[in-house]
């Protein structure tokens, strides 16, 4: 059961361009609080802006009560959202969608984010090494101040490598490029990713390619957070029947706020 709640900020600073850091106190929250799950923010006391604003759970600390928050500003209310101040109230439902399954996740996998993909990576991580696997990380940004995280990411004792298209921190290149050779070079027991779909698209291809489990969170607009609107909806494979899986057969459209953000990769169209 979603948690609605005003709560008072405790932190809000810049941590890359156009990139924030937020926290606010829960106990609520971090009880009930999965890998992959969002929150819904409410943005000022008015009608505008009007819709809440979906944002991944970054990490959260049941000892203390406090949620993390990483978020990009993408337009006019995250805009409003990193001008709010510590001891401001936020309103907030969640934690809301559907998380990872750490069951499948095996000895040894791989997370992959890209960009602001990260953020709802880190709790991923935690846990996953709080169960004993030995995971790799591999970040990708476009250049060395984009690359978000990498400090904490390596606090988790997991093996964390960065790939800037620039070149100018760790690997040169895409962050697929690094994973093509990675899933080459050693076993991989599962994928976990997030980021933009040109990413996405490419780690579906070598997860199916190479037959590793893959789970991928998928981000849309959302208005309701519920699925009572129905406006973020993302193309999935129903695969029920052995006709389902025919090329032109079995394809329907799955509510990411309910039924996501995070699917099974093989399920997922990135196709239009």
């Amino acid at each position: 059961m979603p948690i609605v709640m005003q709560t008072e900020i405790v932190k809000n600073e810049r941590v890359a361009p156009e990139h924030y850091l937020m926290q606010f106190v829960s106990p609520e929250m971090t009880e009930e609080a999965k890998p992959g799950q969002f929150v819904h923010i409410r943005i000022g006391s008015g009608w505008d802006p009007l819709l809440r604003r979906p944002i991944s759970l970054h990490r959260w600390d049941r000892k203390t009560g406090v949620v993390t928050l990483l978020y990009r500003v993408v337009g006019r209310g995250t805009r409003l959202l990193a001008a709010m101040k510590p001891g401001e109230q936020l309103d907030v439902m969640g934690p809301l969608g559907r998380g990872f399954d750490l069951t499948v996740a095996g000895s040894h996998p791989v997370v992959v984010g890209g960009g602001i993909g990260v953020a709802p990576l880190l709790a991923l991580v935690e846990e996953l090494s709080a169960q004993g696997a030995q995971v790799t990380i591999l970040i990708g940004a476009r250049t060395r101040e984009l690359a978000l995280g990498v400090e904490t990411f390596q606090a988790t004792g997991s093996e964390v490598e960065v790939v800037t298209e620039d070149g100018s921190l760790g690997h040169a290149g895409l962050v697929t490029e690094r994973l093509r050779q990675l899933v080459a070079e050693k076993t991989v027991s599962s994928i976990y990713t997030c980021g933009p779909v040109p990413m996405l698209k490419e780690v579906q291809r070598l997860s199916m390619t190479h037959r590793i489990p893959l789970q991928v969170a998928v981000e849309e607009h959302m208005g309701c957070g519920v699925g009572a609107c129905l406006t973020c909806v993302c193309k999935v494979k129903r695969a029920n029947t052995p006709e389902d899986h025919a090329p032109d057969r079995g394809w329907d459209y799955a509510l990411v706020c309910t039924e996501g953000p995070v699917f099974r990769g093989e399920e997922v169209s990135f196709d239009d």
